[in-house]
């Protein structure tokens, strides 16, 4: 069965307004995670586990250099995911279909 032409464009207006929310509040997590993620901010916060950083270079270097970039990549490596299940939500049915409207967001 498929959904009738009023609720497919009441599904498509639906994930268009969570898009837009998605996308206006995407920088909210983004700047928290970049600005904990700092070194300096966890010395500052948290200054148990700064002198635990300092006591190790590997590790100093791990958090200073490699820890935001990855946190970074894979909270953007998540849209993608959401996104389609935006898709699902608006109702297609065939996988090609989800797939073309991933690729159109």
């Amino acid at each position: 069965m498929t959904l009738s032409p009023r609720t497919r464009q009441a599904r498509k207006l639906t994930v268009f307004a969570f898009m837009v929310l998605l996308f206006l509040f995407w920088i909210i997590p983004i700047t928290t995670i970049s600005a904990f993620l700092s070194y300096d901010e966890i010395k500052k916060t948290l200054p148990w586990l700064g002198r635990l950083i300092d006591r190790n270079d590997k590790i100093r270097a791990i958090v200073q250099n490699s820890l935001p970039s990855m946190a970074m990549v894979m909270l953007n490596a998540s849209l993608p995911l959401i996104l389609e299940g935006f898709a699902y939500l608006q109702g297609y049915q065939a996988r090609s279909w989800i797939e073309y409207s991933l690729m159109r967001k």
